[in-house]
């Protein structure tokens, strides 16, 4: 599909840019102290709001999980369906996605896991204001 295709369809810009990365340990603490979480068996996703006209990915992959491999594949598939369904997620929220086991396994849709937890979570967080 040619880039001009691609960005029609997708609505906006289909990059992964350093803005819509969670970077500084301040985002995460604030994230952590004021968190709405939903969960499936590939990930745990805390969700909050950032205040911001965008939503940024933080992602956490530990070693239990496997081999430095396997956690940097997760890490790129979990970047990638951020990429390309961020405009299906909510917007203005942190989103801290914590990889299981089930996210190494292959043909999981990491996709429409991470869009129906960080939905999930972000409606139980404007329900709690």
């Amino acid at each position: 599909m040619d880039p001009k295709a691609q960005k029609a369809r997708h609505g906006a810009d289909a990059r992964f840019r350093k803005r819509e990365r969670m970077l500084r340990r301040a985002d995460f603490d604030r994230l952590m102290s004021n968190k709405s979480t939903a969960a499936d068996d590939l990930f745990v996703v805390h969700v909050a709001p950032n205040g911001l006209d965008r939503s940024r990915l933080g992602i956490s992959v530990a070693k239990r999980v496997g081999p430095a491999v396997i956690r940097n594949r997760i890490r790129r598939r979990i970047r990638e369906a951020f990429r390309t369904s961020k405009h299906q997620l909510p917007e203005g929220f942190d989103i801290f996605c914590i990889a299981r086991a089930g996210a190494a396994e292959p043909g999981r849709d990491i996709g429409r896991s991470l869009r129906t937890l960080a939905g999930t979570a972000a409606r139980r967080c404007r329900t709690r204001r």
